[in-house]
């Protein structure tokens, strides 16, 4: 397809069992980004530099940053923060974890004098005190905010490589132009900038792979499996969580925490009358987004069954807007 000064988007659809008409648009966002916007308010986004990012909106929302290095899950039941060997995990009605190289700190969490301390899981031991900065320097993060939008825009604006900072929109058209995308049987598969992304047409199921990273995300449970060289979590059908960071591993469900540092562990008991009122659960120890997308630029993408086959992008009008 030729490219003219202001061609409006290619624009086709394909359909999915029952012959209910569904689309898929690949667009460029404001933010130089390339965004797939997939059936069942499934939207990846995907930088230049291969961040990748899965939403359902309103939803479940999950990215993978720096080649791994960074990631963050945004759940209804818990909030995953991890940068390297730093981990943040908020339970949204319980206590708040933070792990760092070596100790595993369990803040929220009030003994039988109701009193709020902190429990640090050790390699050698389990410690209960009251110094709160061990647990709350090393992040600040409001519940109520999607991280996953912060870190991926984050890294849209840093980390730039010679040849992409001044030209970033003219190489995202480049990367949209060269996607390829193919649809076997109810299967929408597509490659963007060199991410996979398989998408399943007629539940909306996605599973995206990028390297040695990968996320799955499973649209009518809302189950989530992250994976990285750093870290991998998983969240189940029934918001059960495990987080598992080298030798430490956080495994929550909706009555118990669980914290595992090498040899030592913790067990915090989790009651729903204590939850319902205050956030902060009892402790027993034990030593053995979605943002809207303005699409200034879009591809809609003809996935009819038939032969693999590639399409390319336009710059969108914007008499419409």
């Amino acid at each position: 397809m030729s490219m003219l000064r202001n061609p409006p988007g290619c624009e086709v659809k394909y359909t999915r069992k029952g012959d209910t008409p569904c689309q898929a648009v690949l667009c460029v966002t404001p933010s130089d980004t390339l965004a797939l916007v997939l059936s069942h308010d499934v939207v990846v986004e995907i930088t230049l530099h291969k961040h990748i990012r899965i939403c359902r909106i309103g939803g479940v929302a999950a990215t993978i940053c720096r080649g791994g290095r960074v990631a963050a899950v945004h759940h209804p039941c818990v909030e995953i923060v991890q940068q390297e060997t730093q981990v943040l995990f908020d339970m949204v009605q319980g206590p708040r974890v933070r792990a760092t190289r070596d100790t595993v700190h369990v803040l929220g969490v009030k003994g039988k004098d109701q009193t709020a301390r902190v429990h640090s899981i050790t390699k050698q031991e389990v410690l209960t005190h009251e110094d709160l900065s061990v647990a709350t320097d090393k992040f600040c993060l409001r519940r109520d905010i999607d991280a996953t939008a912060a870190l991926f825009l984050d890294d849209v604006a840093g980390g730039d490589m010679f040849g992409i900072y001044n030209d970033k929109r003219d190489r995202c058209l480049l990367a949209a132009r060269q996607a390829t995308v193919e649809q076997k049987g109810n299967q929408l598969n597509a490659i963007v900038q060199g991410v996979k992304v398989k998408h399943e047409m007629n539940c909306g199921d996605t599973r995206i792979y990028c390297g040695r990273n990968f996320i799955s995300l499973c649209v009518a449970t809302h189950a989530l499996t992250l994976h990285s060289p750093w870290v991998d979590i998983n969240v189940d059908r029934w918001s059960r969580t495990r987080l598992r960071r080298g030798e430490q591993i956080i495994e929550t469900d909706c009555k118990r925490l669980q914290i595992s540092q090498n040899n030592m562990s913790a067990d915090f008991a989790l009651s729903p009358v204590e939850l319902a009122d205050d956030p902060a659960p009892i402790c027993k120890s034990d030593k053995n987004h979605h943002s809207n997308l303005s699409l200034d630029v879009a591809v809609d993408v003809d996935a009819s069954p038939g032969p693999n086959f590639s399409f390319e992008a336009g710059e969108t009008t914007n008499d419409n807007s």
